[in-house]
């Protein structure tokens, strides 16, 4: 069974609150495993998709596909030297609220070094998923991991770990995102 991850503008601005109401509506018309509502997109994961029937479905309930891509296994380890270029893939996907996939990017770096602060950042980025599922709770006690995970670490590579954990505080707060950047 393969797996298809479709992302389309958020048109009718669809929040979080809606997320159980769309999901069994698109549930109705092809197999959604999940989706993930942003400001601007919603992100959908979807099962063996007929094709014609997502795209007709997507763009009349959502709005229009921005993208769309198959959700195969990721390669399961990296080089040294494409830590930079990895970092910088997640940070564009975490700006663009599309944290499922920024969480996954760091995922392989992950499992292949064991680094705590690439864990913290995976669950940042998880964190700000719960948001967009409208789950609260899961949202803190993730935040609060991941917290605890970047807790002593200054910086990472390019990364401000120290920002990054006060805007993460802010944001559990206010619930809403924060940006990324990438000082080299």
């Amino acid at each position: 069974m393969k797996r298809y991850l479709y992302i389309a503008e958020n048109h009718f601005s669809y929040k979080p609150s809606d997320r159980e109401y769309l999901l069994k509506i698109l549930r109705s018309c092809f197999r959604a495993a999940n989706i993930r509502i942003a400001i601007k997109h919603i992100e959908i994961e979807i099962w063996d998709p007929d094709i014609p029937v997502v795209i007709l479905t997507i763009k009349s309930l959502i709005g229009d596909i921005i993208l769309w891509r198959s959700l195969e296994e990721e390669p399961t380890s990296i080089l040294e030297e494409d830590r930079l270029d990895i970092l910088k893939k997640f940070i564009d996907l975490f700006n663009s609220e599309r944290f499922w996939e920024a969480h996954g990017v760091l995922e392989t770096a992950w499992r292949s070094s064991g680094e705590r602060v690439l864990q913290g950042l995976i669950l940042v980025a998880a964190s700000f998923v719960k948001i967009q599922e409208g789950r609260i709770r899961e949202f803190e006690i993730l935040a609060n991991k991941a917290l605890k995970l970047l807790d002593g670490v200054s910086r990472y590579i390019c990364i401000d770990i120290n920002r990054i954990r006060e805007d993460l505080r802010k944001a559990m707060e206010t619930l809403t995102p924060f940006k990324i950047t990438c000082e080299e």
